[in-house]
């Protein structure tokens, strides 16, 4: 019933095109920002008293394939970036300095998140920082279990939105493409994570390497 709950919210809050998409992301993404700094805040201050001789060291296997693993975060950002940007472009040099703004605001973010996380030392779970959130209290669990859904929510959305943007018939599609998609929900967490999340990333990086390419200028009509 929640899974069906959220995918109508992000249906609803695609249904109003760019203008809705927009004013959604600028309530939901600086408070889903506001949690992650809290909890990385907290999972460091709490870590530090405990940890005099720094952070420990990444795992064997781990560390020999962290930069992939970077690789594909970027791959993943720019292939949800590269469909939710060009409706955005009517905003002239305010979108490139948002892009750039927000490039940098998702790329600190995610070196805080990992520098917290190693310096609590945590084991291997499949949700890291709500295992980081629990070992601050209760209080911090709900808030980070707070900040997933709306991460959840406003990554389906920009995936809806970028998907749905291109079509000839937007609102059909959003409602065809959201029944297409609600059955993978109700799949497992890590399951997702460990195969579309790798398939997005190894596209976003070819999206990248397709545009360091010399742009070509075609004659005709098509």
């Amino acid at each position: 019933a929640a899974t069906c709950l959220v995918a109508l919210a992000v249906l609803g809050g695609c249904w109003w095109r760019t203008e809705g998409f927009v004013r959604m992301n600028s309530i939901l993404v600086p408070a889903l920002l506001v949690f992650l700094l809290a909890i990385s805040a907290g999972t460091l201050l709490q870590a530090a008293p405990t940890s005099p001789t720094g952070p420990a060291p990444l795992p064997a296997a781990t560390a020999g394939r962290w930069y992939w693993a970077a690789l594909l975060y970027v791959g993943y950002n720019a292939l949800a970036a590269g469909a939710v940007l060009p409706p955005l472009a009517r905003l002239g040099n305010r979108a490139a300095w948002g892009a750039l703004l927000g490039g940098t605001v998702l790329a600190s973010l995610a070196v805080f998140c990992v520098a917290s996380l190693q310096a609590a030392g945590l084991p291997a779970v499949d949700l890291p920082l709500l295992a980081a959130a629990h070992a601050l209290g209760a209080i911090w669990a709900w808030s980070y279990a707070a900040s997933f859904l709306l991460a959840v929510f406003t990554t389906a959305a920009a995936n809806l939105f970028s998907l749905a943007q291109g079509c000839r018939a937007y609102r059909p599609a959003l409602v065809a493409i959201s029944g297409l998609a609600l059955p993978l929900a109700f799949l497992p967490f890590p399951s997702l994570v460990a195969h579309l999340y790798p398939a997005f990333g190894y596209v976003g990086l070819l999206l990248l390497a397709a545009l360091l390419l010399p742009p070509r200028r075609f004659r005709g009509t098509s």
